[in-house]
């Protein structure tokens, strides 16, 4: 069949074929779902153990092995992958991606993390990284002449809590705020 010359000679059906084309295209991008900044979830966490000067086998035995055990008793979690480097253990963990909240998930993995009591003594504490999908979308500076450091700090606790009512806002951290000491000098 010659496509050229049908639709040449049946001149109404093209153009109904056109317009039916381009109305799609037009209801299409008008319903398509965009966003600027899509959300996307991060299902994985790292948990982290330091030992100093341990070689990477004797971490596995005393350390990784341990976490990994208690670990496999969360049906939630897809797999397991460690590394075990000098000084320390790095396990990471993947959840299943049917589970949508996965905020109790990560506690579960807290809470079993923190039943082991046999760890070696000079292991550090296990740490669970499960914060990797904090997006920054804006990033603020104050400051001020003649202000206190406590000042600024009081202001920028302030404006933190009014930013907190705003639609959206789910997290404010500080950054740069001055540690106070009070130094105590005899004559």
């Amino acid at each position: 069949m010659n496509w050229a010359k049908f639709f040449i000679e049946k001149n109404r059906v093209t153009v109904v074929f056109i317009l039916l084309l381009l109305l799609g295209g037009i209801n299409a991008y008008l319903k398509f779902p965009r966003s600027e900044e899509p959300e996307f979830t991060i299902r994985t966490c790292i948990i982290q153990t330091y030992f100093e000067g341990a070689s990477p086998q004797k971490i596995e035995k005393l350390i990784t092995d341990k976490i990994e055990r208690k670990l496999q008793q969360i049906p939630q979690i897809d797999y397991i992958l460690s590394q075990n480097r000098t000084g320390v253990s790095l396990i990471t963990v993947k959840v299943k991606d049917k589970y949508k909240n996965l905020a109790p998930i990560w506690q579960k993995i807290k809470d079993k993390v923190k039943e082991i009591k046999d760890l070696p003594q000079g292991a550090s504490k296990p740490y669970v990284w499960d914060d990797f999908g904090d997006v920054f979308g804006i990033v603020l500076a104050l400051t001020g002449d003649g202000y206190t450091y406590r000042e600024l700090k009081n202001y920028a606790e302030d404006i933190r809590s009014q930013l907190l009512k705003v639609k959206d806002v789910a997290k404010i951290e500080l950054y740069g705020t001055q540690q106070e000491a009070v130094y105590v000098e005899i004559s």
